[in-house]
């Protein structure tokens, strides 16, 4: 995605509080309606690829327990995963590329 089209993209998705992953000159980036705290975590996750929420919310530097709130949304939102036994999260980038 090019800048011409992200400015109107970002627009649509605030108003209507969605969030996506998407591809730009820059890398993956996460785009729409997020918060801090979600964007430091999945860019830690991205990094990490999988990892339980201590360990990400070390990677980004934030308490656990905002992490792990943050997390959950983002799985509700399904830009990342969650398997609850033993509660893990997981970047979906890496399982598009196998």
């Amino acid at each position: 995605m090019d800048d011409r089209h992200r400015d109107t993209l970002e627009a649509v998705l605030e108003r209507q509080k969605l969030t996506l992953v998407a591809e730009t000159d820059d890398g993956l980036e996460l785009l729409g309606h997020t918060t801090a705290v979600e964007r430091a975590s999945w860019e830690s996750l991205q990094r990490l690829g999988r990892a339980p929420s201590h360990t990400i919310a070390r990677d980004a530097d934030y308490p656990e327990l905002r992490v792990t709130e943050a997390l959950d949304d983002l799985a509700r939102r399904r830009v990342i995963m969650r398997v609850d036994i033993p509660r893990t999260y997981f970047a979906l980038t890496p399982l598009l590329h196998e």
